[in-house]
């Protein structure tokens, strides 16, 4: 996979919510768990961009 990654706190800035909120949403399965790389939490920013898109058409 060759997809870029952010960081968990570039993920909750994109969204404007807290990283304890970005962790809740994660939990509650509306955001894919968390990947590891060099030993760092991440996120897809793809994944981050689809849910977005989900949230600008009023769907979660």
């Amino acid at each position: 996979m060759n997809d870029t990654t952010i960081t968990v706190n570039e993920a909750a800035a994109m969204l404007g919510i807290s990283r304890r909120s970005l962790y809740r949403l994660i939990a509650d399965g509306l955001l894919p768990r968390t990947i590891r790389e060099r030993g760092r939490a991440r996120l897809l920013l793809s994944d981050m961009k689809a849910y977005i898109e989900r949230l600008r058409k009023g769907r979660r």
